[in-house]
C-alpha cells in the first residue's frame, strides 16, 4: 500500500465514521460548550490515562535517553561552556524533541479519533497510522514553529499578544486537516481557519484555560523545587522535562485539540 492509499483510507474511514456517528446536535451557549470539551477532555484522558501516557512516553523517553546519553550535564552548562560536538548534539536534540512531539501529538489524534468512534487501535498501530503522513506534518509544524515564534517575539509589543491568541485559535487544527481530511501542509491552514468559523471565541477560552492550568502545574514545581534538598537539580529535572510532558502537557493539549475537531465536524455535518 503506497502513502495515498493509507492517506485516502483513513480520509475515508473518519468521513464515514462522522456520518454513522449519532450526535445530539444540541446547540450549546459559549460557556456551557467550553464547559463540555473541557470536561469531555478529562473525562477521555483519565477514562485512557495509562493509553496516553504510553503514547507519550515513547518519543518523550527517547529523546531523555539521547539527551542524557550525549549532554548529559546540559543544566549545569552556561552558553560558553558548550564545545563544537555539544553544540552539534545540542542541535539534534532540538530536532528530535521537534520531530517526536509532532509524532506523538498526531498518533494521539489518531488514537481519540478511534475511541470515540469505538475502533480498535492499540498504540503501536497509532504510531504506524501517522509515518504516510510524517513528511507533511514534519513541514506543516515547521511553518506553524516559525509563525509562533515570530508572534512570540512580538507579543512584547501590544500588538503581539493579540496576534498570537489569534495564529492559535485559527491554526491550531492543521494537523487534523493533514490526518483526516488529507490537506498539504500550506493547505492545512486555510483547512484550520474555515474550520473554527463561529467558534473562534469559544476556543479561544479553551486554549486560555488550559495555558493556564500548564503554567499552574508548572508553577507548583517552580515553587518546590528550591525546597528539595535531596538530589535538587535532578529531581527537578525529572519533573520539568519527563514527568509532565508525559502526563499533562502532551495528551491534554492533544486530547483537547483532537475533541473539539471531532465536536465541530459532528456539528457541521449534522446541519448539512
Amino acid at each position: 500500500m503506497n502513502d495515498s492509499d493509507s492517506t485516502d483510507k483513513n480520509s475515508n474511514q473518519y468521513e464515514e465514521n462522522i456520518s454513522n456517528f449519532n450526535y445530539d446536535s444540541k446547540d450549546l451557549g459559549n460557556f456551557e460548550w467550553v464547559k463540555y470539551i473541557l470536561i469531555s477532555t478529562f473525562k477521555v484522558y483519565l477514562n485512557n490515562i495509562f493509553t496516553f501516557i504510553f503514547i507519550s512516553l515513547i518519543p518523550v523517553g527517547i529523546f531523555n535517553i539521547l539527551r542524557y546519553v550525549f549532554i548529559p550535564n546540559i543544566n549545569e552548562l552556561n552558553q560558553n561552556e558548550l564545545n563544537g560536538l555539544q553544540l552539534f548534539f545540542f542541535g539534534v536534540l532540538l530536532i528530535t524533541g521537534f520531530f517526536v512531539s509532532i509524532l506523538a501529538t498526531a498518533a494521539l489524534s489518531i488514537k481519540i479519533n478511534a475511541l470515540t468512534f469505538g475502533k480498535k487501535l492499540n498504540v503501536f498501530d497509532s504510531y504506524i497510522s501517522v509515518l504516510p503522513k510524517i513528511r507533511t506534518l514534519f513541514i506543516a509544524n515547521l511553518v506553524f514553529f516559525i509563525l509562533f515564534f515570530a508572534a512570540a517575539l512580538l507579543s512584547i509589543t501590544i500588538f503581539g499578544l493579540p496576534l498570537l491568541f489569534l495564529l492559535m485559535v485559527n491554526f491550531s487544527f492543521f494537523n487534523q486537516m493533514i490526518l483526516f481530511e488529507d490537506m498539504g501542509p500550506i493547505e492545512s491552514f486555510p483547512g484550520s481557519y474555515e474550520l473554527v468559523k463561529t467558534f473562534r471565541i469559544r476556543i479561544f477560552f479553551v486554549i486560555l484555560f488550559i495555558l493556564i492550568l500548564l503554567l499552574f502545574m508548572y508553577s507548583l514545581v517552580w515553587i518546590i523545587e528550591p525546597k528539595i534538598n535531596l538530589i535538587n537539580n535532578l529531581i527537578f529535572s525529572i519533573l520539568e522535562i519527563t514527568i509532565f510532558p508525559i502526563t499533562g502537557i502532551v495528551p491534554i493539549t492533544g486530547i483537547t485539540t483532537m475533541l473539539i475537531y471531532i465536536d465541530i465536524k459532528k456539528r457541521k455535518s449534522v446541519k448539512r
